[in-house]
């Protein structure tokens, strides 16, 4: 960097001169700088608010939070202890009345075998009838690897690695400890079961044979339309003049009943795309064409619909103006189908039946069936193929049962063959699993019975969920009154909104400390690290006082909080929520909470209290917004309120200030200002430096002047004799 010298001459120290010279300058560039730093400090404030309001959302109306107000589950004023945690759960929801239950009975069980390591012969084996290679250096490697194919392949099995892979003969109390693999299907229930080949050399083994089909019809993929017929001269040639623009030239494509101008083109600019092999060209078109995907090979185009399908045969795709046109229409689409195979039902009645690599046990329909008989076999079937993961549904004509795959698409065949036993030491089936029979007495001497493939299910508000064998001497269920989880997530919203409106109520009505303004650089420089904090504390103070976006908000949450809620028979007051009274303060609008009311309330009306939070918005026709509105739980109504004023991109904070980590962060009124400020403030810099750099060259000219005129007096005095 260059060191500037001066005022040898003249004596004067020049940067001061200059720079008290420029002061007034400077103070205006200062005040462009202070006018964007409030507008920094504004978006600042406001973001803040959105990210706490958003925290608040996510915490309390996001039904993936189990914090979240609107699950029907965190209002439970029952809780059950089972005397057998480990084999089972027992989870109340608001609807549950308190009562005790006896559980006893079998759970469901799936199919299961073991395949220890001193039968795999080669690390290859057949699942099924589907081959797998059971990669990995140890057993763990290739229980973890097999899963993964097995998903794959669409089999429900999963394997495990286990030491307790062993047999233990309970009479002579012999057994023999081993590692292995157990394979489970992952789903329950009698009907499933699976077989393991280890010694693929016996190809001779006949595991499965074809089932003779009455009709097949295989799934295919959708295609979509195409049309073709233009060339890249015929559309040169559609170019034509812009009557708005007598300069330029448009290219007009109408694709149906949407019409796409490209304007300011020319047929060089096209002639030169196409002298890159039209690959630019092709490019070019793509992306100014939305509903169709343009190709181009040896000077022909086609264009091919963005939609699969059959939907757009016979629309017409037209190149230029009526006078000067080519037109081709989309043709050949394709719907995607669904694969179907039609059998005997004699083929398949009360046998084993390999589909899509699952075997499952197709029941028996008694002859002569009557009408509700085959609708009742077709939903047992169908049940029974969707407990089973499989995607297919069956339906009875005659002496025809139909198995159509539930997606479509070529790769959704439908594979059926009947699954013969064969009894051979490399072939391991696996044992039957079993329909839960689980049952349940409550304390009045009600029962129910829970049958099929599943071990959870819910009554009277009541889940019940199996994990293991149930005990022969039964499980115990006891019920007892308990709000505590429920009475929590209230104190902590209510806590939580409180912090919130006081947020907003302090932002609004604090004033503005007029007599502090932001700090210049030069300022910074002459105070500590403490000082500023300070300064800028008070700068910060009252930036958004009496704002209309903010004072809006506050006052929509209020509301929402105070206004009844029709048809619960409870008020926030009723419950033990009182408003705090601070009309003019920073407590105005928060909540003071009675716990032993609040209690109460939980332990006496539970269904009431969850009515007032989450009852639903209605959608009956005829009701008008307000009716709706009045109708609506507390939760509902904050939720509606935050998401549109601090949630939502298109909300007036949003459009203000920008929400962090989406598109409004750049594209937002104050940023676009502070932006305005920035370039403003960069071209008053440039030319402080200029008038600068001018006054330097004034002084430097003055230095040379005096320069001179010391050496005239020098010489003088010399001459004279007076040096």
């Amino acid at each position: 960097m260059a060191i500037r010298i001066t005022g040898l001459a003249t004596g004067l120290d020049i940067d001061a001169v200059i720079k008290e010279t420029m002061q007034a300058y400077r103070a205006k560039i200062d005040v462009q700088e202070q006018k964007k730093d409030i507008l920094e400090i504004k978006q600042k404030l406001y973001r803040d608010i959105m990210n706490e309001a958003k925290d608040f959302y996510n915490k309390y109306f996001d039904i993936a939070n189990n914090s979240s107000l609107l699950l029907s589950s965190n209002y439970q004023a029952v809780r059950y202890e089972s005397s057998n945690t480990a084999v089972l759960t027992v989870k109340g929801s608001s609807e549950a009345t308190l009562s005790n239950y006896t559980i006893s009975g079998n759970i469901g069980t799936a199919a299961k075998a073991v395949l220890t390591e001193d039968v795999i012969i080669d690390d290859k084996i057949r699942i099924n009838g589907q081959e797998f290679t059971l990669k990995g250096d140890t057993l763990k490697d290739k229980a973890k690897n097999l899963n993964s194919q097995l998903k794959t392949a669409g089999i429900n099995i999963i394997v495990r690695y286990s030491d307790f892979a062993g047999t233990y003969d309970p009479i002579t109390g012999g057994g023999e400890n081993k590692s292995g693999l157990i394979f489970e299907s992952n789903v329950l229930g009698s009907s499933s079961s699976f077989v393991i080949e280890t010694d693929l050399s016996k190809d001779s083994i006949a595991l499965f044979s074809e089932i003779e089909k009455e009709k097949e019809k295989l799934g295919k993929d959708a295609v979509a339309a195409r049309a073709t017929g233009i060339k890249v001269t015929d559309l040169i040639n559609a170019i034509e003049a812009d009557e708005d623009n007598p300069e330029k030239k448009k290219l007009v494509i109408k694709i149906g009943d949407s019409t796409v101008t490209i304007n300011d083109i020319s047929e060089e600019a096209i002639n030169g795309m196409v002298d890159d092999d039209a690959s630019e060209l092709e490019k070019f078109l793509n992306e100014k064409l939305s509903d169709v995907k343009v190709e181009i090979e040896n000077d022909n185009i086609t264009f091919i619909s963005e939609e699969l399908g059959a939907l757009n045969n016979g629309k017409s795709i037209l190149i230029g103006s009526e006078e000067n046109s080519k037109e081709v229409i989309l043709e050949n689409g394709e719907d995607a189908d669904f694969a179907e195979t039609t059998v005997k039902r004699d083929a398949v009645k009360g046998k084993k039946i390999y589909i899509n690599g699952n075997i499952v046990s197709i029941p028996q329909l008694e002859e002569n069936p009557t009408s509700e008989e085959i609708n009742s076999y077709e939903e047992n079937v169908n049940k029974l193929l969707s407990n089973q993961g499989i995607a297919i549904s069956v339906i009875i004509d005659g002496d025809n049962i139909t198995f159509t795959s539930k997606n479509a698409g070529n790769k959704y065949q439908i594979e059926m063959q009947a699954y013969n036993q064969v009894i051979d030491e490399s072939v391991i089936n696996s044992t039957t699993g079993q329909d839960a029979n689980i049952i349940v007495r409550d304390a009045k001497g009600g029962y129910y019975v829970h049958t099929g493939p599943t071990n959870t299910f819910t009554k009277d508000g009541v889940t019940f969920t199996f994990n293991g064998e149930i005990p022969a001497e039964g499980i115990q269920v006891t019920g007892k009154v308990d709000v505590k989880d429920t009475f929590d997530k209230i104190v902590n919203f209510i806590n939580d909104y409180n912090k919130l409106v006081e947020k907003l109520n302090k932002l609004v009505t604090e004033k503005r400390a007029r007599d502090y303004q932001p700090l210049t650089k030069e300022q910074r420089k002459e105070l500590s690290e403490k000082e500023v904090e300070l300064w800028d504390a008070k700068v910060e103070q009252g930036q958004l006082y009496r704002d209309s976006d903010l004072m809006r908000i506050n006052n929509s949450l209020k509301e929402a909080m105070r206004t009844i809620v029709n048809g619960t028979g409870l008020r926030l007051e009723d419950i033990g929520i009182t408003a705090v009274l601070d009309y003019g303060g920073t407590k105005n609008g928060t909540y003071s909470i009675d716990e032993k009311k609040l209690t109460e309330a939980l332990e006496n009306k539970m269904e009431d209290v969850k009515n007032l939070f989450a009852k639903t918005k209605p959608t009956s026709v005829g009701l008008s917004d307000r009716e709706k509105y009045s109708q609506t739980g507390i939760m509902y109504r904050l939720k509606d309120i935050l998401y549109n004023e601090t949630i939502s991109t298109s909300s007036l904070l949003a459009k203000k200030a920008g929400i962090e980590g989406t598109s409004t962060a750049h594209n937002n009124t104050l940023t676009k200002t502070i932006e305005e400020y920035q370039r403003k403030i960069k071209d008053m810099e440039s030319l402080y430096s200029s008038k600068e750099q001018a006054l330097y060259i004034k002084y430097a000219s003055l230095e040379n002047i005096m320069n001179k005129y010391n050496s005239q007096m020098t010489y003088l005095s010399q001459s004279l004799g007076l040096g």
